[in-house]
């Protein structure tokens, strides 16, 4: 293919025969016992008939069969392997322009080769792939040479990060990601969702007193591989001043005892190994007492995880009254 097939027509009589080749009619003029025709014909087999209309004459003619074999070509199809997030760019070379077939994993893509080169692009997901390349042109075969490539994973740096904070203050708990989405945060067992976007993603928590982990999952994607930084956190228990106060009295008067705190609740209030349980509301407890004369302790103490106590007690004394005798 490419070159121009010659039909020579050799007779005894020279004059004009009509030449038939594959239903393509030529007149071809013999002169001196000869003639012939040039055709462009695409490849294949071909039949070529004369005849010679002059009715003088009783033609014995024969046919020929003949070949045009299919030129041969280079193609070749390069990509190079990329990081999932880029497109992949898929380059055609080849001796001859025309349109080219590229089937990239099953996906057929039809480019226009002019030049000598071609290209498109596709957006990929992580993998490994083929990429061969067909020229479609029944003239040509070509000698293609294809090419295998990887888009590869994308990294995902993920961290979830918070700061020590004291009982009664919120812990905000933030996740830090490349990728958008959704993930999962782990703390101390307790399982949160969380909505990463524009990379940034929080909620917050209310967290007795301790100390704390947080441990972020990453998004699941083929497309990604991530990389994760957890992180671990305290809760600092809360100061809670507590002050009892009581002063002396002589027998026969009540003696008040009160307890100021900076927390309200349950408090265990021990006077002489006599322990009770009191109710601070609005940070303040008093009650009155007839004691015996004596020598006193006040003592309170507050049960709560959570809160650090600075507590003063107090003593006191009942002192005895007068008795006048005459």
């Amino acid at each position: 293919y490419g070159n121009v097939s010659v039909i020579v027509v050799s007779a005894d009589i020279d004059g004009i025969y009509t030449v038939d080749v594959n239903g393509t009619i030529r007149n071809v003029t013999v002169v001196n016992k000869t003639g012939n025709c040039s055709l462009s014909l695409g490849a294949g087999r071909y039949y070529a008939n004369v005849t010679f209309a002059n009715g003088n004459y009783s033609t014995n003619s024969t046919t020929a069969i003949f070949d045009v074999y299919k030129a041969m070509t280079n193609v070749s199809v390069s990509v190079e392997n990329v990081v999932y997030g880029n497109v992949s760019v898929i380059v055609v070379s080849a001796d001859i322009d025309g349109i080219y077939a590229v089937d990239v994993n099953g996906t057929i893509t039809t480019i226009d080769v002019v030049n000598n080169t071609g290209n498109f692009t596709l957006s990929l997901d992580a993998g490994s792939y083929y990429a061969n390349v067909t020229f479609v042109n029944g003239n040509y075969s070509a000698n293609s040479t294809n090419a295998i490539f990887d888009v590869y994973k994308a990294v995902n740096n993920v961290r979830v990060i918070t700061n020590n904070v004291v009982y009664g203050n919120p812990t905000t708990v933030v996740v830090y990601a490349d990728v958008d989405g959704v993930y999962t945060v782990d703390v101390n067992g307790t399982i949160r969702n969380v909505t990463v976007v524009n990379k940034k993603g929080s909620f917050d928590l209310s967290l007795d007193a301790g100390n704390y982990y947080a441990n972020v999952s990453a998004l699941e994607n083929n497309n990604y591989t991530s990389k994760i930084s957890n992180t671990v956190f305290k809760v600092y228990k809360a100061i809670n001043v507590v002050e009892v106060t009581v002063y002396s009295i002589v027998y026969g008067l009540e003696s008040v005892i009160k307890v100021a705190a900076d927390v309200d609740g349950v408090y265990t209030l021990d006077i002489n190994g006599n322990v009770s349980k009191i109710n601070v509301v609005n940070g303040s407890y008093s009650v009155s007492m007839r004691l015996p004369a004596g020598k006193y302790y006040a003592n309170v103490t507050f049960d709560d995880g959570n809160y650090s106590n600075i507590i003063i007690n107090a003593t006191f004394d009942v002192y005895k009254s007068l008795n006048n005798v005459k």
